[in-house]
């Protein structure tokens, strides 16, 4: 899907006669654990509560993986269980529902149905999805910026070795600069 918040996946598993639609996005890189969960499930307050969230950590093989009726009750259940304090690094939002299996055009075939299941998925889950984008940067308050006792005029000039104020300098062979006098 063009413009899309990220790509989607569909697994059509015909034994279990099952098609799973999915998408990953990338978890925010600032917070605690808690809130990068929460930003998430903010986002899918319309979504079917069988939609299956699966949360990966950095640096580390582990998943939880539940689905967003029970997460609602208790959104703590998507982080780590080995060490709560471990940052998500991505959502996995994944919805499985029945393959279509009659053949032919009609309600209920293959395609179609399939091809409904996929715009469903869509409309319900990932249209509404935003990526994360961190915050701008503050610039620092102008009163920090202003002297405290301002100059009374600019700052004094010295002349130096010899020469006066404004007075060029030239470049020897080297690329050292020196005199014009010497």
């Amino acid at each position: 899907m063009p413009d899309a918040v990220a790509p989607l996946a569909f697994v059509a598993d015909l034994r279990a006669r099952q098609l799973t639609a999915s998408v990953v996005l990338d978890a925010p890189c600032e917070g605690r654990p808690a809130s990068r969960v929460n930003w998430i499930i903010r986002q899918l307050e319309n979504a079917p509560t069988d939609l299956r969230i699966t949360t990966s950590f950095c640096n580390a093989r582990e998943t939880t993986s539940l689905l967003l009726g029970d997460i609602r009750e208790n959104p703590r259940g998507l982080l780590s269980p080995t060490d709560p304090q471990r940052a998500p690094r991505c959502f996995e939002l994944a919805l499985t529902r029945p393959l279509g299996l009659k053949t032919g055009k009609g309600s209920g075939s293959f395609v179609r149905e399939n091809r409904r299941q996929v715009i469903d998925f869509y409309r319900e889950v990932v249209q509404n999805l935003k990526a994360w984008q961190a915050k701008p940067p503050k610039l620092p308050d102008r009163a920090a910026e202003t002297p405290e006792t301002p100059q009374s005029g600019p700052p004094p000039f010295a002349a130096v070795e010899g020469r006066d104020i404004g007075e060029a300098t030239t470049a020897d062979e080297s690329g050292r600069l020196e005199d014009p006098e010497t």
